[in-house]
């Protein structure tokens, strides 16, 4: 399996690697409802 032409030598690597994005997103996304809902 390749995803943008890098192959995948590592799958646990690339795991933790995605992990981290989908992380990141989800953290950067409850940081945006929490600030919403702070505001008045």
């Amino acid at each position: 399996m390749e995803i943008g032409g890098i192959k995948k030598h590592n799958s646990t690597e690339y795991g933790f690697f995605n992990l981290g994005i989908t992380l990141g997103r989800q953290v950067l996304e409850y940081g945006q409802m929490m600030e919403q809902a702070m505001l008045p």
